[in-house]
């Protein structure tokens, strides 16, 4: 499998398209994966063709991304257009890049419970999904959902989502680090979805238990809890050229997962959480040490100290140390 750069994960580093490719490069790293609209620049024709040509100078692959399609959503931007029209417009920009995926996301952990509910949330997602279903395989192009933000979709939900939508060019973005957050576990949603998955990003969240749950704090790769190379073998099993795109976000202060708590927030937003999934989220939370671990909480402001913007790519350079590492030791890689 190929390594490569969720660009999340330098958000702070203030860098252009050039800028990320040269530090890609830098690192050896095989893929460069835009999540976001602006971190490609923008999607103007000529703007992701010298992208595109600059990356190939460079020996890398490329993937691009957006945002949220599902107008449902409090992260759902309508000055971009309609959901169907913004995956339309990034699907135009994705052949013109070379990318042969579309990343993008129904929204967060906290829309599960919005004033619409979760079935009106899921129903506008396979809406949109299926209307722009046909622009992306008349373009060669597939739509990668990721179970985002801690997370939108359970694993069940998301291959729910994505065979409802009934679509070869529907699939999924994989983010390891997010179903921890929801008392998920990650090696569960890796099985669960690896049929659909089309790319990946790959990251470690550290979990342990407390009295009302547990606790969850993204870290770099190899200080969580999680089986790195044992999810990267589920993918691997798929027989698909599936890029593991590196995506830190550290500088995060522990999230609470208040599962034994019935008058929390957490069971009216998982009424249906899959009893194995929760089960192997705790017998892995009682086996991690607990955290959390040391490091620089970043500010919510955007004015960020040279040692936060520092931090990221001190975090994010272990990480990828540490998976090359591992893959090859397990034969992964």
């Amino acid at each position: 499998m190929r390594l490569g750069i969720d660009t999340f994960s330098l958000r702070s580093q203030g860098w252009t398209p050039f800028q990320i490719i040269d530090y890609a490069a830098g690192l050896g790293l095989d893929n460069v994966h835009f999540s976001e609209r602006d971190h490609a620049g923008g999607i103007e024709e000529s703007s992701l063709a010298r992208v595109r040509e600059y990356a190939g100078q460079h020996n890398l692959t490329l993937e691009l991304g957006m945002r949220s399609f599902n107008q449902l959503s409090t992260t759902f931007v309508p000055a971009l257009g309609t959901g169907e029209q913004q995956l339309i417009d990034m699907i135009g920009a994705a052949v013109t890049i070379g990318s042969p995926i579309v990343r993008c996301f129904a929204g967060m952990q906290q829309d599960r419970s919005g004033p619409d509910g979760f079935q009106a949330f899921f129903d506008e997602a396979v809406r949109v999904l299926r209307a722009a279903a046909p622009h992306a395989e008349r373009a060669g192009i597939v739509i990668a959902v990721e179970n985002h933000g801690g997370v939108d979709f359970l694993a069940s939900e998301l291959r729910q989502l994505i065979e409802t939508v009934d679509s070869s060019h529907a699939g999924v973005c994989l983010d390891t680090g997010n179903p921890m957050y929801a008392g998920e576990d990650a090696v569960y949603a890796a099985e669960i979805l690896a049929p659909y998955v089309v790319t990946c990003h790959l990251r470690d969240t550290l979990v342990w238990l407390t009295p009302d749950g547990a606790m969850a704090q993204w870290v770099p790769i190899g200080r969580g809890s999680l089986d790195i190379p044992h999810i990267v073998s589920i993918l691997q099993a798929t027989s698909r050229d599936i890029p593991l795109d590196l995506e830190e976000i550290t500088g995060g202060a522990p999230r609470s997962i208040p599962f034994y708590d019935q008058n929390s927030q957490y069971w009216g937003r998982y009424p249906d959480m899959k009893a194995p999934a929760l089960a192997r989220f705790l017998a892995t939370a009682q086996t991690g040490s607990a955290g959390p671990i040391e490091h620089l909480i970043l500010p919510p402001s955007a004015d960020q100290s040279a040692s936060h913007i520092r931090q990221q790519l001190d975090h994010f350079e272990e990480s990828l140390r540490f998976t090359k590492n591992a893959l090859v030791s397990s034969d992964a890689f």
